[in-house]
């Protein structure tokens, strides 16, 4: 869900003390007609920021991110500090296949695909991706996690 950002979005966000701009954390660090885009559950507690990027996710108090938060299923327990350029994947490797590695389901593994080729003489057939690799969960951080 998108929010766009008017003064009384921003008067909300000030009395819970929830994005605010530093360095004195009294301001609210969006302006006017700015989207803002939420998940459609979850929270944010008081005392939580995330000081780039236009993306909310669920927060607990006293935690922040100077990373951008690229998807809206990640969630933060209190406490949290999460440092920018931290990158957050979207994919996940199976864990219940003979491997973990690329090979299993990547055609183009190029490493695999030429051992294959020099140590067996056939190249490898490989489980199609999708069919393999199931969609991702949520990013879960407990309270008290710096990364």
């Amino acid at each position: 869900m998108q929010i766009k950002v008017n003064k009384f979005v921003r008067e909300y966000l000030e009395e819970f003390s929830v994005l605010m701009a530093y360095p004195n954390g009294k301001i609210c660090r969006y302006k006017d007609d700015e989207m803002i885009n939420v998940p459609d559950s979850g929270f944010m507690e008081e005392y939580s920021t995330i000081n780039n990027g236009n993306n909310a996710c669920q927060m607990g108090s006293i935690s922040y991110s100077n990373a951008i938060i690229p998807r809206l299923d990640i969630k933060m327990g209190r406490y949290c500090s999460i440092a920018v350029g931290l990158n957050f994947i979207a994919g996940k490797h199976h864990l219940d296949t003979i491997s973990t590695s690329s090979f299993i389901y990547d055609p183009n593994f190029y490493i695999f695909k030429d051992a294959s080729i020099e140590r067996i003489k056939k190249p490898y057939t490989h489980t199609p991706h999708g069919v393999l690799v199931p969609p991702p969960g949520p990013t879960i951080f407990e309270n008290d996690v710096y990364v």
